[in-house]
This record gives C-alpha cells, sequence and structure tokens, in this order.
C-alpha cells in the first residue's frame, strides 16, 4: 500500500470534491495522511503563507509516507516560500499539477523527484 503525504500550497478545496477526492484514493488502496486543516479556508488560499509553507515542508520531511501529494492546484503556488534547497532536493516524489507545475520545477531544479500528475 502505497502511504501519501497531503500537502496544500494553493487554493482550498470545496468540501464535497475532497471527500470525492479521498474517497477514490482510499478505494485505489492509498493510505493518506490528516487533511491540512488549512484546506478548508475561504477565500482564494487555503491559509496564508506561512501555513501553506508548512503544509508542504511538513509533506516532505514526513518519513513514514512515499510520496507528498498535493490536494489542490490554483492559485497561490507560486507566492508560497519554498522550504531549502536541502529539502526541495529530497527523493521523495512530489505529485501536482496545474499552478503546481512552478513547485514541480524547481524541486527538479534542486534534485529532487517530480511527477507532473493528478491532485487529489
Amino acid at each position: 500500500m502505497k502511504r501519501a503525504e497531503l500537502f496544500t500550497i494553493s487554493s482550498p478545496a470545496k468540501p464535497d470534491r475532497l471527500q470525492a477526492g479521498l474517497d477514490a484514493a482510499k478505494e485505489a488502496g492509498y493510505a493518506l495522511s490528516a487533511v491540512p486543516e488549512a484546506i478548508y479556508s475561504t477565500g482564494y488560499l487555503a491559509g496564508d503563507d506561512l501555513t501553506r509553507a508548512n503544509s508542504l515542508r511538513q509533506a516532505l520531511l514526513e518519513p513514514n509516507t512515499d510520496f507528498a501529494w498535493a490536494i489542490r492546484g490554483g492559485y497561490g503556488a507560486a507566492r508560497t516560500p519554498l522550504p531549502s534547497p536541502e529539502v526541495l532536493g529530497g527523493q521523495k516524489p512530489v505529485v501536482g499539477f496545474s499552478d503546481l507545475t512552478y513547485l514541480l520545477a524547481v524541486r527538479h531544479a534542486a534534485g529532487g523527484r517530480a511527477i507532473h500528475g493528478p491532485v487529489l
């Protein structure tokens, strides 16, 4: 069973879509971390810049997961402060697309693994 650490650095998710993604991932056999509280924010961003940056950092550093999986793309990714190059260069894959392409490109340039794939 693949274990995913969920993170959010962009827009918040609508509760019904988030639940549908969680259900589909579990049905497909993925073990998921807890959903970051910031994803339930209202407005254009899933929490403030520091909260979203911490979500990403935690996902990259969590030792008991196989990959870091973005819950959602959208506005906010490019303005989220990124972790240090040492953290960005890790070998745990990061999965996402849309506005997260920025993160994937920076991760790849730092020597880390990035997968242009579905968000939760």
